[in-house]
């Protein structure tokens, strides 16, 4: 469901299923988070609270919330990140990845200016870990072009959980010609 957020009593105009904040400091954060429900116009709408409380954000991590819109819990997650030489952010994602692994490298690859960065990037933070289909196709979307597209789909087909929904994927590229190598790749594995 849509949801909008406010952190320290700051209302953030942003209406999504998830939301990305950034650069918050270290320390405790007052956070609610509510259930978003658009007028028909789109002008406007009704927000009902699902949570309340604070969050403890540290140092060098990134934090991920998830609400549970039924009981009205929030689950927490923080994941510690590097600093490389030249100033680029790193995680590693080992195991099976969840939604939120994606929400925090979505920003890193989208801050890449070439298909090529962000491939890089993408195949060095997934390297040890497996994930879904429908991840695999939410990552596909971060790239321009369905040369870089089918590159990646090729290289996480072996990293991938349930490879039986996997020419879904087809979908995902714009040319006959890229869907057709596609479904070829899929029949000779």
């Amino acid at each position: 469901m849509p949801i909008t957020v406010s952190i320290n009593g700051r209302y953030y105009d942003k209406v999504a299923r998830e939301l990305t904040i950034g650069d918050l400091p270290a320390g405790r954060h007052q956070i609610n988070i509510y259930e978003f429900k658009a007028y028909r116009d789109e002008q406007g709408g009704k927000a009902k609270l699902l949570f309340s409380g604070s969050v403890r954000v540290k140092r060098n991590t990134i934090t991920t919330c998830t609400v549970n819109p039924a009981g009205g819990e929030i689950y927490v997650q923080s994941t510690e990140i590097g600093i490389t030489e030249d100033g680029n952010e790193v995680h590693e994602m080992p195991g099976n990845i969840g939604n939120g692994d994606i929400t925090r490298l979505k920003p890193q690859v989208q801050a890449k200016q070439t298909d090529t960065e962000k491939l890089k990037l993408m195949q060095s933070s997934l390297e040890n870990a497996s994930y879904t289909t429908t991840q695999v196709g939410i990552m596909m979307g971060w790239l321009s072009f369905d040369d870089s597209r089918l590159e990646f789909a090729k290289w996480a087909y072996g990293r991938t959980t349930d490879k039986a929904q996997y020419s879904s994927l087809e979908k995902e590229f714009s040319l006959d010609a890229s869907k057709d190598e596609f479904l070829n790749f899929l029949k000779s594995n």
